[in-house]
């Protein structure tokens, strides 16, 4: 009987230290789910505040996005607006290139006519001048007659070479006003079928006539006069693939020098004389 009341006791004990050694193991997986879950609370914050900073960015984005879009259709109903204008005036200019021909003929008219009153004074003054030689070399009393007509002969002269210029002016003042005009009309009817200023957001395919990739440095065809800036910024595209973006640094009249943006896209695609696409932004 006190062999089993010991083995009674023992077996309490056992279960005893079993139930204490089970519930400091509870108690540490307790503490641990709840180290993890403090962990995991912390990531899903993060998280949740990386969502929101990407909401916001893409706002932001789209916000831009749309007034970029609002100022390109401003400029694209401006140009529709000039190009309107432009076809517009065409039949005024052609109607004033009209009129300078009719003056132009005009003035070839009075051009013949005038020289054909210089014909007839220089017959004169040859026919006054062999009169004077032989009255000169007949009768020496009529010596201050000659002397009076030399003088009007010599008037003629000057008067003859008055005209002369006078005509070569009005010749060289009719073929520039010719020409002058002639330019602004090709220029007016090249404008209104497709006007060359360049904008941002509008595509211009050209061709690279120098490149340097260790200088970083590209020369194109496109200047002032076709709408260029220093400053501006475009993405260049080849075989519809965007390889990278420029800066312009140097815009001459037809030439701009343009820096090739490190560390976007692949220019090393780029090649001397490739033809590319350039769209401001």
């Amino acid at each position: 009987m006190e062999k089993s009341s010991k083995i009674i006791n023992l077996l309490t004990i056992l279960t005893g230290l079993a139930a204490a050694v089970l519930a400091y193991l509870l108690v540490d997986a307790a503490d641990q789910f709840r180290g993890k879950s403090s962990v995991k609370r912390d990531e899903l914050n993060a998280a949740r505040r990386l969502l929101a900073d990407a909401e916001e960015k893409k706002e932001r984005e789209e916000a831009s996005l749309r007034a970029r879009r609002a100022g390109l259709t401003e400029d694209l109903e401006a140009h529709r607006d000039q190009v309107a204008k432009l076809k517009l005036s065409l039949p005024e200019k052609e109607n004033e290139s009209e009129g300078l021909k009719k003056q132009q003929d005009k003035a070839r008219l009075a051009a013949t006519k005038d020289k054909a009153k210089l014909a007839a004074l220089e017959a004169e003054i040859a026919t006054a001048n062999e009169t004077a030689d032989r009255l000169r070399i007949g009768n020496p009393a009529t010596q201050a007659a000659l002397n009076q007509l030399q003088v009007e002969v010599d008037e003629q002269n000057d008067l003859v070479g008055d005209l002369e210029l006078e005509l070569r002016d009005y010749r060289a003042e009719t073929d520039h006003l010719s020409s002058h005009y002639a330019s602004i009309l090709e220029g007016l009817g090249i404008d209104a079928e497709n006007p060359s200023w360049i904008t941002i957001g509008k595509g211009v395919a050209t061709k690279i006539e120098r490149l340097s990739m260790e200088a970083g440095m590209l020369v194109l065809p496109l200047g002032t006069s076709h709408g260029m800036r220093n400053e501006m910024r475009f993405f260049v595209s080849k075989n519809g693939k965007r390889v990278g973006q420029l800066v312009i640094k140097d815009a001459g009249l037809a030439h701009s020098v343009a820096n090739i943006v490190p560390l976007f896209g692949n220019p090393t695609k780029l090649r001397e004389k490739d033809t590319v696409e350039i769209t401001g932004f």
